[in-house]
């Protein structure tokens, strides 16, 4: 609170229901400190009885209050799309808007990017079919622990068999254990790791299906396994696990960027863009049905559904920022255009000295930083909570909780105290 001082920041939230069944809220502030190094800073978590946005709203009004932060000194909101954080009328960030119409909301990219995959998986039927058949394929054998211990065994013994023919090398950190990937709709990435973790181990999943489907113990799952080893053995199965591992590359690395604490919103939208103009160049040699039902429907698809989510951002507000933009000695500076964001972030734009001016366009570099891109450090929260309230610790109370989480998160901060005198003093 120290270094924010009676600066302006933005906030992240989201939602966790924690071991012991209780609605926690984790809250984020990201600012630009006096260095003018932009910082995300995890302040803690908020037990809410309910999830309405009133609630919330309720819950943040506390917060600031107790931290003496000023809603007016909000610049933006981050949070995931569910209608109670971004309802046009009644959601969280329209109770805020109305307070603060500066408070700009911006929903996380990186779950925009982890929806247009499954915007595409519901509109291509052969897509379709693919991701419902390797979800099954996942169940089949992630239900059981001896079908997962057996699948591990015979990749073992393929690893070790490789390894005697000289087909892969040894080393630090190859052919390490592993296991295959459950995906989910909402989890950033784990669509990609399925896949990938399917054609590592495609082999081994075969033998263990084939195995359910002959295993006279296996009753009321033959049926099932024996259809499913006759889909995974088909090309078109085949094709499209590693043709949707490849497309699904392109947009992780595009994810694992978004997520960086640095990122600016500016950039983001670049590297959206460079997604995808990169997926409009890209070709693919085979059969006409493979490469134009296929292929070329899922990159439009998806080039598709990556403009429409990301065009709420393609406002007058983002082409103002970017006449902020250093590149190519401040090429797209614009006058007009920096008048106009000086209205829309409420800064007085009548003449003054050169010095007040120098600080405005300083302010304003500042309110661009403090826009927020991906609501990565809110979702780390909750693996952190994972660990320090666990089933041997389900009684911890949300005080104890919240004062646990702070210097386990931000343990870069505390890092820095070296006497108890400092603590005592504090």
């Amino acid at each position: 609170m120290k270094d924010i001082g009676d600066g302006l920041f933005s906030i992240f939230l989201d939602e966790f229901r924690d071991v012991s069944m209780k609605e926690q809220m984790s809250i984020v502030l990201r600012y630009v400190n006096k260095k003018g190094q932009v910082m995300e800073r995890f302040i803690g978590v908020e037990r809410v009885s309910s999830t309405t946005a009133l609630s919330l709203k309720d819950v943040i009004e506390h917060l600031f209050s107790r931290f003496n932060l000023s809603i007016s000194s909000l610049r933006g909101q981050g949070y995931d799309g569910t209608s109670n954080m971004r309802g046009e009328y009644n959601g969280l960030k329209a109770l805020i808007l109305k307070e603060n119409p500066s408070a700009f909301y911006i929903h996380c990219f990186a779950h925009q990017r982890q929806l247009v995959l499954v915007a595409v998986a519901n509109k291509h039927a052969e897509i379709e079919t693919f991701f419902t058949l390797v979800n099954k394929v996942v169940n089949v054998i992630g239900g059981s622990t001896k079908r997962c211990d057996l699948l591990r065994e015979k990749k073992r013994l393929e690893v070790v068999e490789s390894l005697n023919l000289g087909e892969i090398s040894s080393g630090k950190g190859l052919n390490q254990e592993t296991n295959l990937k459950r995906p989910g709709d909402t989890r950033w990435g784990s669509h990609y790791s399925s896949f990938f973790s399917l054609i590592l181990m495609f082999s081994a999943t075969v033998d263990v299906i084939e195995m359910i489907a002959t295993e006279e113990t296996s009753f009321g799952q033959i049926g099932e396994a024996r259809i499913l080893l006759e889909s995974m053995l088909t090309f078109d199965f085949v094709f499209s696990l590693h043709l949707m591992k490849k497309v699904l590359s392109i947009s992780d690395e595009l994810s694992k960027s978004l997520q960086r604490r640095d990122q600016d919103i500016v950039n983001a939208m670049k590297l959206v863009k460079i997604c995808c103009s990169w997926r409009n160049t890209q070709g693919i040699t085979n059969l006409h049905h493979f490469r134009a039902d296929f292929f070329y429907a899922i990159i439009d698809m998806q080039i598709q559904e990556l403009n429409d989510r990301f065009s709420e951002v393609n406002s007058d507000l983002l082409f103002c920022i970017a006449r902020l933009c250093p590149e190519n000695s401040f090429f797209a500076f614009n006058k007009d255009k920096l008048l106009q964001l000086c209205e829309k972030v409420g800064i007085d734009k009548r003449e003054k000295e050169k010095k007040e001016v120098y600080s405005l366009v300083y302010r304003l570099v500042t309110l661009t930083l403090i826009l927020l891109v991906a609501t990565a450090i809110v979702e780390r929260v909750f693996f952190a909570i994972k660990i320090v309230k666990n089933r041997l610790r389900n009684q911890m109370g949300d005080q104890w909780l919240c004062d646990s989480l702070v210097p386990y998160i931000e343990n870069d901060v505390f890092a820095n105290i070296n006497k108890l005198d400092d603590i005592f003093r504090v």
